[in-house]
């Protein structure tokens, strides 16, 4: 690809802002004609300066890169990146950058890039082709001639149509020659002529007043600047003409897919099923075997109900703290539990009176050294058996004791 500044020039004759993206922009105002200090004119031209704040690509310069190089707009963008990768890193080292007839760029004491414009070229087509021009002007001294009134001559008492011939030469006018008088249909043809050219002069004055307003220099209000900034690069700003169409999609499931996952969530259905039945089973085994554990204890008690009441018939004289003796004096008991540990015993008598049951006592030891608990006394068997259902109800294990022969 050729230089950078050769594209950003050629955008420059078509545009009014060039945007260098991740750089700046270079941004043109037009400048009327000017009457320099030598008296020459110079035609109306484009007026370059440069706008660091301006960064963001607006996709002009890559377009025109891609169209003048037959390159993708991608392509175009990675070139740009790296030329200015390359400007940064020369302006940081303290290089000049110079872009041909454009200007240069250098970096300033507070780490701003300053531009400075060197272009002769004049970037405004409608000033193509012109010059600058330099007014010569007539005097006295180089003609030696006095330069008579074109109407009237020197003479102001002439009336009009005596006008004298400019081309007589100051010798002749000195030896009294007279000076021959022009014409009358010539001096109509002249006086026709300058009316013409000065109609034409002011319809020229007016239409060029039309095209080129009067520049006036007004203090410029910077904000107003950067809102019609902003408006130009807008006009200026690239857009890709990308045409997106819509593309429909059809999804087709998976005959073989749907099988596999209809199959899996069966499988783990049945499994689902197959796991809460075995919970149910185990569930019903540890209630059978809770069911056993305790017909097994009522039994227990009921043999030692059995050796406590042979026991009471051959011992009348035992002591009032045990079984055989409270049985004997006709008290019937509903047991809550039978321990091995005297003191198991005595904390599950403090446990049930604090649960409401404050006849709760200890009956006594049985035969093989258990102390048997007991909820409550009854003076006869059967009320014993009608309160009984009152501590089944409450999820509670008890007997009668002693149990009935």
């Amino acid at each position: 690809m050729k230089n950078l500044d050769t594209y950003i020039e050629d955008l420059l004759f078509k545009h009014q802002c060039v945007i260098i993206p991740e750089f700046g922009a270079f941004v043109s105002n037009r400048k009327a004609a000017e009457l320099a200090a030598d008296k020459s004119f110079s035609p109306p031209q484009k007026e370059l300066t440069f706008n660091a704040r301006l960064t963001y690509n607006d996709g002009l310069l890559a377009k025109h890169i891609s169209e003048v190089e037959r390159s993708s707009y991608e392509e175009a963008q990675e070139y740009i990146k790296s030329v200015v990768t390359s400007w940064k890193q020369d302006l940081s080292l303290g290089k000049e950058i110079r872009l041909a007839n454009i200007g240069k760029f250098t970096k300033g004491t507070d780490n701003n890039v300053i531009f400075t414009s060197l272009s002769k070229e004049n970037y405004l087509t409608d000033s193509f082709g012109m010059s600058n021009v330099a007014a010569k002007e007539i005097n006295k001294s180089e003609t030696g001639v006095e330069i008579a009134n074109p109407i009237y001559g020197n003479d102001q008492n002439n009336k009009p149509g005596l006008v004298e011939n400019p081309s007589v030469t100051p010798e002749e006018a000195a030896a009294g020659k007279p000076k021959p008088k022009m014409p009358l249909p010539i001096k109509y043809a002249a006086v026709a002529i300058v009316g013409l050219s000065a109609i034409g002069f002011a319809i020229y004055s007016f239409l060029n007043n039309q095209e080129n307003p009067a520049v006036v220099e007004v203090q410029a209000d910077p904000a107003k600047v950067e809102e019609l900034v902003n408006e130009e690069v807008a006009k200026a700003t690239y857009v890709p003409d990308v045409q997106l169409t819509a593309t429909a999609i059809q999804v087709t499931k998976d005959p073989a897919l749907v099988k596999k996952r209809n199959e899996e969530k069966k499988r783990a259905e049945k499994e689902a099923a197959l796991a809460a039945k075995e919970a149910e089973k185990q569930a019903a085994l540890a209630a059978k075997e809770a069911e056993k554990a305790a017909k097994e204890a009522e039994k227990a008690a009921k043999e030692a109900g059995k050796q406590n009441t042979a026991s009471t018939s051959t011992n009348t004289g035992s002591s009032s703290g045990s079984a055989d003796t409270k049985a004997s004096s006709g008290n019937f008991f509903l047991i809550a539990g039978a321990f091995s540990s005297e003191a198991n015993a005595r904390n599950r008598i403090k446990q049930l009176k604090r649960d409401g049951y404050s006849s709760a006592s200890m009956v006594g030891q049985n035969e093989k050294g258990y102390y048997l608990v007991a909820y409550k006394s009854f003076s006869s068997r059967s009320q014993a058996e009608s309160y009984m259902p009152e501590i089944k109800n409450k999820g509670l294990s008890t007997w009668v004791y002693p149990p009935a022969k």
